[in-house]
């Protein structure tokens, strides 16, 4: 009797311990994987020189869950458009048709090189006359290249600017895409590069 006692006890011990073990398992794995915006701040502010002059700016956290990175953005001038394909920032208020479009695009790809990437990349823009204006390592806004497309010659105010980085995270590459005309160089590209500073992929892990 006593040793079917302490049987008992054992085995209920275990199923205990192993119920509370796969509890804590299931949400710690919960927390890795699901839970970006309690890791981080929900809202910031950031300084940035816009044509000469300096500004504060609030910027709220953004999340891809499963992609697993942030990005904070202005959401007083841009808000981010989701979808299976990609996540797009763009203006708060549509511009008019008069102005080309204004974007900053986030997209994963996978089993790909940068390589690979940049010449896909110069197929797209070859449509709108736009060539590689540079083509560079950078640390900032984001560690990885950087190809810069516009077109040749003297710019107008509503000359295209593309503007493509590729960073490299683990066994993916994402692709960052920036659309705007030559006259918000120094708007929203700016803006766009400062949101894109703060662009984290997290390790699940």
């Amino acid at each position: 009797m006593k040793k079917r006692s302490r049987y008992i006890v054992a085995v209920s011990t275990a199923v205990v311990l192993g119920v509370v073990g796969f509890g804590l398992k299931t949400n710690t794995d919960q927390a890795v994987n699901h839970n970006l915006k309690e890791m981080f701040k929900q809202e910031k502010e950031i300084s940035l020189e816009i044509e000469g002059q300096t500004e504060q700016t609030d910027v709220m956290l953004e999340t891809n869950e499963d992609n697993r990175y942030i990005i904070y953005v202005d959401d007083s001038r841009y808000k981010m458009e989701s979808s299976e394909e990609s996540d797009k920032i763009v203006p708060l208020i549509e511009l008019e048709d008069k102005y080309p479009e204004v974007s900053m695009e986030i997209i994963q790809v996978a089993n790909t090189t940068i390589e690979e990437e940049i010449a896909k990349a110069k197929q797209e823009v070859k449509e709108y006359g736009l060539n590689v204006k540079r083509t560079v390592d950078v640390t900032a806004p984001m560690e990885g290249k950087v190809v810069k497309y516009m077109t040749e010659g003297p710019q107008n105010w509503d000359s295209l600017v593309y503007k493509y980085y590729f960073l490299k995270a683990g066994t993916n590459l994402f692709l960052v895409r920036q659309k705007y005309f030559f006259a918000a160089s120094e708007g929203h590209g700016v803006r766009f590069d400062s949101m894109l500073e703060s662009f984290k992929v997290v390790d699940p892990t």
